[in-house]
C-alpha cells in the first residue's frame, strides 16, 4: 500500500466511514502499513474497530470480539462475546462458527453444549450455502 492510498483511506476513516474504520482496524492487526514494514499495532486496531463497530459495521464487531476474546480481563472476553453474537445475529460468517466455541468451552459465557450446538449447526448451514 503506498502512503497516498494509507492517507485515503485515513481521511475517509476520519471522516466517519465505518467501512474505511474496519479496514484500518484489519491492517492494523495484520501488520499492514505505507512502509510495509509488518508492524502490528493492537491499540491502534482497537481504535478503529471500535469507531467502526459503533458505526454499525458488524464484520468489525466480528474482528474486533475475536481480537479481545483470548484477553486476561473476563470483563473484556465477555464484551467479546457479546460483539461476535452481535456480528452473528447479523449474518457475518464464521460468527456462529466462533460462537460454538466460546459456548462450548465457556469463554466468556457460561458452558452451554445445547446453545453450542445449535451455533454449529447453523455455522455448518451457512458454510454450506456459501460452497
Amino acid at each position: 500500500m503506498t502512503h497516498t492510498e494509507f492517507n485515503e483511506y485515513l481521511l475517509e476513516a476520519k471522516s466517519g466511514s465505518a467501512y474505511h474504520q474496519s479496514l484500518l482496524g484489519e491492517w492494523y492487526i495484520l501488520g499492514h502499513s505505507p512502509n510495509n514494514d509488518s508492524h502490528r499495532d493492537r491499540e491502534k486496531a482497537k481504535y478503529w474497530l471500535t469507531k467502526a463497530v459503533n458505526g454499525k459495521d458488524y464484520w468489525a464487531a466480528l474482528s474486533l470480539g475475536e481480537m479481545l476474546l483470548y484477553d486476561d480481563n473476563k470483563k473484556t472476553v465477555a464484551y467479546a462475546t457479546r460483539l461476535i453474537t452481535k456480528a452473528a445475529d447479523h449474518g457475518i460468517p464464521g460468527a456462529k462458527y466462533r460462537l460454538w466455541i466460546c459456548y462450548h468451552h465457556g469463554i466468556g459465557v457460561d458452558v452451554n453444549k445445547t446453545l453450542a450446538n445449535e451455533y454449529l449447526k447453523e455455522a455448518i448451514a451457512a458454510a454450506k450455502k456459501e460452497v
